[in-house]
């Protein structure tokens, strides 16, 4: 199947001994003539149905010397119906078409996965000849208990659709329109939810067009990430919060719409909604909504910084610009602080659990000091610990917010600021690294109101000249 190492590119043919044992297994050689009978007498209309309903861009040929893991167990399901049925046009389209849908799930990136799907798809080839009537047997729930991957989910929606279209034909031109949508590709469970009757169907599918288009959330719904962030507000859960990708692109929207089922019935209701406009405002009350999510314990302060956490990652937009153009969009716990950041990146981080952001913005706004590391506009500033700085004629005065709980202001030892020999620092304001500084514990400002009390403390204490005392009142 592979060659060493599992690469394509060492595959050699190294003759036939390695072959040799496979025509020892029963009905090898009669399955083998029966799929290239079938393959020389059908090959023009096998290869009209190769192509997925969502794509006509895939010009892979049965005989192409590349081929793919998808390509690979599609081939196998082609062989599989020819060794088993008597060819049909209408149910080998059927049947290919249901493997598309298992088979193109962004999950399956490695061999064992591929190997995985293989085997179901040999156990699902026994109804290949009227896949429908297969997928609402007792035969596919077997199939189905067995499975505990994202497999199971797939099927379950695949026999939900056969019942569809078994009870009434109309469904199906329906279903498949659904499924040529180049984000769903196949995956509509969500707009299946609560067993709409088809005229339900089509209005979902017509409202879900309006919001996503082939690459993802489209238009308003993708402008300031309203759509993501209506999510996230709705969120009450901290695990499922912490575990939550944020990331509002491709590749992310596919498995939230496989994968969590709070986001499909999430999406679900907005395509129950009557038009755009309506979907537009339930989206703009949701992201001006207050927290309702618990905490990680049940104590009140840890429930507070939760809700602290999970309001910025909803409300404010600018934070979100800033999320996705880095990929910032995962949590993550360090230092006994909580970041959004990019995984695997030790500089595109921002703590969320603090009100140190909006202690820094305040500095910057009242003293006029600046940011080196400000993230875009937003008014946050990445790393684990940072820096803002004010330059005077002789010195710099630098605001240091360090990893744990403490900012440090004064002017640091660096060799950029100078201050006169005669000058008589008070010990408590004396630290290595430092020519003089004063200390305050950031942690310790636990909502907004306690923030102009830390700011008029730093202004009376650092910058007020006529202050005994004060930083500038000592060096100047």
């Amino acid at each position: 199947m592979y060659g060493n190492e599992e690469s394509e590119d060492n595959f050699k043919y190294e003759g036939f001994e390695f072959y040799q044992q496979l025509f020892v297994r029963q009905n090898v050689v009669l399955n083998a003539q029966k799929t290239l009978d079938g393959l020389s007498d059908n090959f023009n209309a096998i290869q009209k149905c190769l192509q997925p309903v969502w794509s006509i861009k895939d010009n892979w040929n049965l005989f192409d010397e590349k081929i793919n893991q998808r390509q690979r167990i599609l081939f196998l399901a082609i062989t599989l119906y020819l060794q088993n049925n008597t060819f049909d046009n209408n149910k080998f389209k059927n049947w290919i078409r249901v493997v598309w849908n298992i088979i193109i799930d962004p999950d399956i990136r490695s061999i064992s996965v591929m190997i995985n799907i293989m085997r179901i798809v040999n156990k699902l080839s026994v109804g290949s000849g009227d896949i429908y009537k297969f997928l609402v047997s007792p035969a596919l729930q077997a199939i189905v208990q067995s499975e505990t991957s994202f497999v199971k989910a797939q099927l379950e929606e695949e026999k939900l659709k056969a019942q569809l279209i078994i009870a009434d034909p109309a469904w199906e031109a329906e279903l498949v329109l659904a499924e040529k949508h180049q984000l769903f590709q196949g995956n509509i469970g969500f707009l299946l939810l609560n067993s709409p009757d088809i005229n339900s169907f089509k209005h979902r599918l017509s409202i879900s067009k309006l919001i996503f288009s082939p690459k993802g959330p489209k238009d308003v719904f993708v402008d300031k990430h309203l759509l993501i962030r209506a999510i996230v507000s709705t969120i009450d859960n901290w695990d499922d919060l912490y575990a939550f990708n944020f990331g509002d692109n491709f590749e992310n929207w596919q498995l939230l719409l496989r994968r969590i089922l709070k986001v499909q019935s999430f999406i679900c209701n907005l395509c129950d909604l009557k038009d755009e406009k309506t979907v537009i405002l339930d989206l703009e009350t949701k992201v001006k909504a207050i927290s309702n999510i618990n905490g990680w314990t049940t104590e009140a302060l840890v429930i507070d910084k939760a809700k602290h956490i999970h309001t910025q990652l909803y409300q404010d937009f600018k934070l979100q610009n800033w999320m996705q153009s880095k990929g910032a969009v995962k949590l993550k716990w360090s230092n006994n602080h909580i970041y959004i950041h990019r995984p695997r990146s030790w500089y595109d981080w921002v703590a969320l659990d603090t009100y140190r952001n909006k202690i820094a913005t305040n500095m910057i706004s009242q003293f006029g000091f600046t940011a080196t590391n400000k993230c875009d506009d937003a008014d946050f500033y990445w790393g684990d610990k940072f820096e803002l700085n004010l330059e005077k004629t002789d010195f710099v005065i630098t605001a240091y917010f360090d990893d744990i709980d403490e900012l440090r202001i004064g002017v640091k030892d660096d060799g950029k600021s100078i201050i006169k020999a005669s000058v008589i620092i008070h010990t408590n304001d004396i630290e290595p690294d430092w020519l003089i500084r004063k200390k305050y514990s950031y942690i310790n400002v636990t909502n907004t109101n306690q923030i102009p009390v830390l700011i008029n403390q730093i202004k009376d204490e650092v910058f007020d000249e006529k202050k005994k005392g004060s930083i500038l009142n000592t060096i100047n």
